[in-house]
């Protein structure tokens, strides 16, 4: 190894100057920054922020995107390694669009009625973790089978926002003046450019286990929120999808078959459930693990804030 400015120094001498191990040196000499092995060379400039000796991240004079650029602990520079001192990284306030700040929806729904169009025992569970009091009323909405040739969290939004406003047109005539809040969602499995909803027997289950076997997909949740009264012509609408990505082990043929025995596939997209057995099936999980059990709780609550205050400027997630 070679040290940027005075040639070769082993691993162990890399240390913090002026500590108890560290052994005595010259302090650099601006002239020395462009040598190497002994031969001068032109230096070359310092990117954006970076530091003039090392190259490593200089907080201190970085703007804020490059800031942004480097906020994670793979980026970080090692002590050592720049003359800024190791207690200035991990407090850097990194300036970003203003995020909502969550409320109490309780007080926000107060006068509503909140329905929620979905049998799910899943999504009524998750639902009741924020407290909320809803009733349940399911859809006669007629989902749609896709395979392919869809974005599936489109696909998932648009099942969901037809579950809600079939439920919102027979709960609203004109002369109901209590406003009502619907919920409606859908949940769907992609891989390998195919979406998964439900298998629809035994065999179509196994297929799809199969087709997840040792890979990442994306589990998308749509989610609708119909409000509307006697006072509007027109209900309003809200609603957004989330994704999530999960990894598969390698599984078995015996494993997957005794999984699917157990009969827990029958009512899930992509023929697993994350919250119960199916578990056993992952290796790991990226975003947010409701949202793989049929509803992502923070993001509705969110959305659902930014809708009742009319306040569609801030930042809430990924579309």
């Amino acid at each position: 190894m070679f040290d940027r400015d005075f040639g070769p120094r082993s691993r162990l001498q890399r240390t913090v100057p002026g500590s108890a191990s560290s052994p005595e040196e010259p302090e650099p000499r601006p002239e020395a920054w462009g040598k190497r092995c002994g031969k001068a060379r032109r230096p070359r400039p310092p990117q954006e922020g970076s530091c003039g000796c090392c190259g490593s991240p200089d907080v201190s004079r970085a703007s804020p995107d490059v800031v942004g650029r480097w906020a994670g602990p793979r980026t970080r520079p090692s002590i050592g390694s720049c003359a800024l001192p190791a207690e200035a990284f991990g407090s850097v306030t990194v300036p970003t669009t203003p995020v909502m700040e969550l409320t109490p929806l309780t007080s926000l729904l107060r006068g509503h009625r909140v329905v929620l169009a979905s049998t799910s025992p899943r999504r009524r569970d998750i639902l009741e973790l924020a407290g909320l009091k809803f009733d349940v009323i399911p859809s006669r909405f007629e989902e749609v089978r896709v395979t392919s040739s869809r974005c599936p969290g489109s696909f998932a939004l648009e099942m969901a926002t037809g579950k809600a406003m079939e439920v919102a047109h027979r709960m609203c005539p004109a002369d109901q003046l209590e406003p009502v809040v619907v919920i409606g969602a859908d949940t769907v499995v992609a891989v390998d450019g195919r979406i998964l909803g439900k298998p629809s027997d035994q065999e179509e289950a196994f297929w799809m286990l199969s087709s997840l076997s040792g890979k990442e997909h994306g589990v998308f949740t749509g989610v609708a929120l119909v409000t509307w009264s006697g006072r509007d012509l027109e209900p309003k609408v809200r609603g957004f999808f989330e994704e999530t990505r999960v990894t598969f082990s390698r599984l078995s043929e015996a494993l997957i078959r005794e999984y699917v025995d157990t009969g827990e596939p029958m009512d899930k997209a992509g023929a697993y459930g994350l919250q119960a057995r199916g578990a056993m099936l992952v290796e790991h999980v990226v975003g947010d693990f409701l949202n793989v059990a049929g509803f992502p709780l923070n993001r509705f609550c969110r959305e659902l804030q930014g809708m009742l205050t009319g306040n569609n400027h801030l930042e809430t997630g990924n579309m």
